[in-house]
């Protein structure tokens, strides 16, 4: 197989992969409510560090959520609040910064 062969079938399972990923859809979403948003316009540097509940068998040091957030320049924010039905899910996405997700059963 010769180099413009295996060029095009790269080319051809990229753009197979690309359609799937823009294709997914967003399935079982209840509600999806921006609770606040704005902008910073210094450099953020934060680490937050929540002691979470005790639950049988678990350790307490390794019941925690932690995360650092460090930007450069100006950056927005966005707090949303949703709810997704049993077996939902958002579908194959990304995000250009943080996102934390609480999950309630």
């Amino acid at each position: 197989m010769n180099t413009k062969t295996r060029l095009l079938i790269g080319a051809g399972v990229i753009t197979c992969i690309v359609a799937v990923a823009l294709a997914t859809p967003i399935v079982g979403l209840n509600f999806g409510t921006i609770l606040s948003s704005g902008t910073v316009n210094t450099e953020v540097g934060q680490h937050v560090r929540v002691a979470l509940p005790v639950t049988t068998g678990e350790e307490q040091e390794d019941n925690q959520w932690t995360a650092r957030l460090f930007t450069s320049g100006p950056s927005n924010f966005i707090v949303q609040d949703v709810s997704y039905a049993p077996n939902g899910h958002t579908g194959w996405h990304s995000h250009p910064g943080i996102l934390r997700h609480r999950r309630i059963d």
